[in-house]
């Protein structure tokens, strides 16, 4: 697989993760008795989870479409962690 490649399926493989950060972020933001200064903290921490969302999403650009539905089914098809 030329390095390209490698570095578009790395990210791709990334994405999921960033978004459980992304969303614990989000669910962490809704409690209303957050002291401003962690709320200014987790806001900064999704700017820059975001900010790397979108870095790797440009990353993953250019997958041939067959790359992209194999990683696809081997994202559905991993087993469910309940904690």
């Amino acid at each position: 697989m030329p390095d390209d490649e490698v570095v578009a399926v790395t990210a791709h493989g990334l994405l999921n993760p960033m978004s459980a950060v992304v969303g614990g972020i989000d669910l962490a933001l809704r409690c209303e008795e957050l002291p401003a200064t962690t709320r200014e903290a987790l806001a900064a921490a999704r700017r820059q989870a975001m900010h790397v969302t979108e870095s790797l999403r440009q990353l993953a650009q250019g997958l041939p479409p067959e790359v992209l539905a194999a990683l696809e089914d081997l994202r559905r098809h991993e087993p469910k962690v309940i904690p």
